[in-house]
């Protein structure tokens, strides 16, 4: 099983059987592109068969915020362009609480810095093996 499909099980998992809001939280220095959000997007809508809802955590430094906003247009353009899945984004203070496998899954993004609710579990992203992290992520060159 490849490593986005154990990440897409870990996720549906937390969200559908623990009942909590899955939250990836990328190592400090780790900056997920366009590809990763379409490929994440895409796969937790296949295999939820539903709307998926990205909630972007705010409380970043202005720099960050703004950097943050760029990234979330051009992820929304990309999104649209792609009409095969249903992949809505979204800034939020707090990720959403898990509202059951009939209505859209939600994944929330977040700073490792940032506290989370008690109904989300942070899912940590390294590019390197760490034993905070949950998964690592395969960096391949351009």
């Amino acid at each position: 099983m490849s490593s986005m499909n154990t990440l897409i099980q870990r996720l549906v998992d937390l969200a559908d059987q623990q009942a909590v809001s899955p939250v990836l939280v990328a190592e400090k220095g780790l900056h997920l592109q366009i590809p990763f959000y379409l490929a994440i997007g895409e796969q937790l809508a296949e295999k939820t068969e539903r709307q998926v809802h990205f909630e972007f955590m705010t409380g970043l430094s202005v720099l960050e915020r703004w950097g943050q906003a760029w990234m979330l247009k051009r992820l929304q353009r990309s999104l649209a362009a792609s009409t095969n899945w249903d992949v809505t984004v979204e800034r939020t203070a707090v990720v959403s609480r898990p509202a059951g496998n009939q209505r859209p899954f939600v994944l929330g993004f977040a700073t490792s810095v940032q506290s989370l609710p008690s109904w989300a579990t942070a899912v940590r992203l390294s590019a390197h093996a760490s034993p905070q992290a949950d998964f690592r992520l395969a960096i391949e060159a351009a």
